[in-house]
């Protein structure tokens, strides 16, 4: 890698680091939190669906924005709103101190990460590549697999032991409300946004702004691949299957695996 580009990758890692712990913790704490402590195993599946349908219109939006603008203002922005809205969801489950309420809003923020999801990734490895060298994409973006991949073990980990709580010998840990980990979610999206911003960097090449309505910049993007279909063949042969795993996977865990995989930590950590 390029020792000028060192720093600045140093500083996207850490921040990916800690966003991804607090994405993590919020697409761990709150399907256990549905499935677990209100079972509501069929309300948090059909969240997830709705969501699911309406991420793939937002996907193709999330695509023109980092097409448009400064990844890197991106990445920041993101952080940053994301962390004030599940912060003050979190404050205003507080306030209302209603379950209804409370169900609704927890679902809200689950939907946030989601959202975050869906164009924090695609940004993060545009941003990667901005900031490196062409033969170093490949390694980068193995690292990034592997941090996120690992932090979402330790946010696992984390998520288990703040909403349990443990006791165990000389350690003693009082379990949380789900608002409370939600404000410290919020706090580590905020830590992200500002570790991103100490990132110095000047895009190469000024994007201008197109003032173009979306509707006709996704016309132009489907006249493109009637053009060009071999590309959209294997658009839809490479992702169909992932996305079908991916979304089958994650009801099942919302529903199944992670109240049992939560249980287990608890359990090991007590002996």
């Amino acid at each position: 890698m390029n020792k000028n580009n060192n720093p600045r990758l140093l500083l996207l890692f850490l921040s990916h680091i800690i966003s991804g712990i607090s994405s993590g913790i919020s697409m761990i704490a709150i399907p256990w939190h549905f499935t677990d402590k209100l079972n509501l195993n069929s309300t948090f599946s059909l969240l997830f669906g709705i969501v699911t349908f309406f991420g793939l219109f937002w996907g193709l939006y999330a695509g023109t924005i980092i097409d448009k603008y400064n990844r890197k203002k991106i990445l920041e922005r993101l952080n940053l709103d994301t962390g004030l809205m599940i912060m003050l969801i979190a404050f205003a489950i507080m306030l209302f101190n209603s379950q209804t309420i409370s169900i609704i809003l927890i679902a809200l923020v689950f939907t946030i990460s989601c959202f975050y999801y869906i164009i924090y990734y695609p940004t993060l490895y545009a941003f990667s590549q901005e900031i490196s060298k062409k033969e170093n994409y490949i390694k980068i973006n193995s690292y990034i697999e592997i941090v996120g991949q690992s932090t979402t073990v330790v946010a696992g980990g984390l998520a288990a032991i703040l909403l349990e709580g443990i006791d165990w010998k000389w350690i003693t840990i009082k379990a949380v409300s789900i608002e409370k980990l939600l404000i410290l979610d919020g706090i580590t999206y905020l830590i992200g946004s500002v570790i991103i911003s100490l990132i110095i960097f000047s895009p190469k090449i000024i994007k201008k702004r197109r003032l173009d309505p979306i509707l006709k910049r996704l016309e132009a993007g489907i006249k493109f691949l009637k053009k060009n279909p071999l590309i959209l063949i294997y658009g839809i042969c490479s992702h169909i299957i992932f996305a079908f795993i991916f979304s089958s996977s994650i009801i099942c865990e919302g529903s199944h695996i992670f109240p049992v995989f939560i249980s287990c930590v608890i359990l090991s950590s007590l002996g």
